[in-house]
């Protein structure tokens, strides 16, 4: 299980055919924590202080726009949405635990 303080950002990522750089950053204008750019195929993530959302919880909700925009849904530009969808998501993968060993012994 990880921490979400202890989440690595990835430098790139790939959605369908696209493949996105990712930036971190020390601030973003408006006090956004992330921003993503389906046009330059860039995302934007803020290092600066936080506090409520961790740093992993803004990772996924941009890769969520991501996805979104790939299929072409209504709901990639939904923030509402995808806030709800993106935390949802975090926590999954913060708090998945695995087994040592899968199969026989």
């Amino acid at each position: 299980m990880s921490k979400p303080h202890d989440f690595k950002v990835p430098a790139s990522f790939t959605v369908g055919s696209i493949s996105y750089r990712v930036c971190e950053v020390d601030k973003l204008k408006g006090n956004r924590l992330g921003l993503m750019c389906t046009i330059l195929k860039k995302m934007w993530i803020a290092r600066g202080p936080r506090v409520v959302v961790p740093v992993s919880e803004t990772f996924w909700h941009e890769v969520t726009h991501a996805v979104l925009h790939d299929m072409h849904h209504p709901l990639w530009a939904d923030e509402k949405f995808v806030t709800e969808f993106s935390k949802r998501l975090d926590q999954v993968i913060t708090t998945a635990k695995f087994k040592e060993h899968d199969g026989p012994t």
